[in-house]
């Protein structure tokens, strides 16, 4: 297959990558005149294309910026083929086998980015069952990006029966092991076993023998976190301990309730080493608010009181309507916060791509503070 210099429109130019489907090239498109990465295997057994073609389907459906974007997919001379965005930087493995991720902010960071694209693949049914360090990659300037969609499982259909086993055994969940039909709790236990790694420098479930790590993920607990890592918070720990619970129902329940966890552990300055998660996540909701889109008020978006209760955000007037809990209004301006007062947090949710969390200034209003985060001022308005 290196000997190929063109397939389809593109004109190969050189090979930065292969894996146990294929290779990947970077190639030009000379109708659009760009560079993208083109993916390559051989027509082989059916099996094999039908995996290629649904990873290719699988990502081309999901438009979120923390997902690699398929432009095309085809068939040449024997060989299938799809065209990628050509992305630069590295991989999530070498950036742990390096130390490339210098502090605790750069990887919540990363953490937050990956459990919103999932959130998202979740919420239009795809579950990715192969999620680990090498098809999560990094962007110079800081992005994630979700790759190799080849053992998504997309709706209910499933292209694997009962009992059949898919995935990278390290990072497999225990009803992967099993062969037993998942769920998306099942890319949460992967999501933990990598936040694991990323944040020890270890694998949670390693051994010798193939067997033998399937046989930890199944019977045994990793080594506690804050054990190899003593910096890493109590809440931190506590949230990548219950992302890998052996039962699905212990777990978090979506990838949007593991994203807000860490949305919370982010939104402290420093987060107190010896608070759990449980308190710290009560301390969070007290903190926050959550403007929704659409709700029964006749599409208008609607903010969620720390108490409870919903205001219409048609209905937001500056220094009226949404208290924090203080008992402070807040104010268009903000101007009401005193000055030991951190940014409010607001939750844009059912933003397209999942919901999006906005820190809003003393110094700003909602409108400038959701503006600068790419949300169209027509949504926040209820447009």
């Amino acid at each position: 297959m290196s000997r190929l210099s063109q397939i389809g429109k593109y004109r190969l130019l050189d090979r930065i990558g292969e894996g146990a489907m294929g290779e990947v090239f970077r190639a030009h498109d000379p109708v659009l005149d760009r560079h993208v990465a083109l993916k390559i295997i051989t027509a082989g057994d059916e099996d094999r294309r039908q995996r290629f073609r649904r990873e290719a389907q699988s990502a081309a459906r999901l438009g979120h910026p923390n997902i690699v974007v398929v432009h095309d997919f085809g068939e040449d001379s024997g060989h299938f083929f799809m065209a990628m965005e050509l992305l630069e930087g590295h991989d999530l493995k070498l950036a742990i086998s390096s130390n490339l991720l210098p502090d605790l902010p750069a990887k919540l960071q990363v953490m937050e980015q990956v459990c919103d694209a999932m959130g998202y693949a979740h919420s239009m049914g795809i579950i990715h069952r192969d999620l680990k360090p090498a098809n999560i990659f990094l962007l110079p300037w800081g992005r994630v990006k979700i790759l190799d969609f080849g053992l998504a499982r997309v709706g209910q259909s499933d292209m694997t029966g009962t009992g059949t086993i898919l995935g990278t055994p390290n990072y497999m969940s225990p009803e992967q092991i099993r062969g037993v039909r998942i769920d998306p709790r099942a890319d949460i236990f992967a999501l933990g076993s990598v936040f694991y790694e990323m944040l020890s420098g270890r694998k949670a479930f390693n051994a010798d023998s193939l067997h033998t790590v399937l046989y930890r993920v199944l019977q045994h607990e990793p080594e506690p976190l804050r054990m190899i890592a003593p910096s890493v918070p109590l809440a931190l720990s506590d949230l990548i301990r219950k992302a890998m619970a052996k039962e699905p129902a212990m777990r978090f329940q979506s990838t949007r309730e593991m994203g807000d966890a860490i949305r919370a552990l982010r939104s402290r300055d420093k987060a107190a080493p010896n608070v759990g998660l449980n308190e710290m996540m009560h301390e969070y909701k007290s903190d926050t608010i959550v403007v929704g889109r659409h709700d029964g008020d006749g599409g208008h978006g609607a903010v969620s009181r720390p108490g409870g209760g919903r205001v219409p955000a048609r209905d937001l007037r500056p220094a009226a309507d949404v208290s924090l809990p203080s008992g402070q209004p807040m104010a268009a301006s903000m101007t009401s916060m005193s000055a030991e007062t951190g940014p409010a947090r607001v939750v844009f949710a059912a933003e397209i791509g999942g919901d999006i969390a906005v820190d809003v200034t003393r110094s700003q209003t909602l409108l400038a503070a959701s503006l600068a985060f790419g949300i169209p001022h027509t949504n926040e308005c209820g447009g």
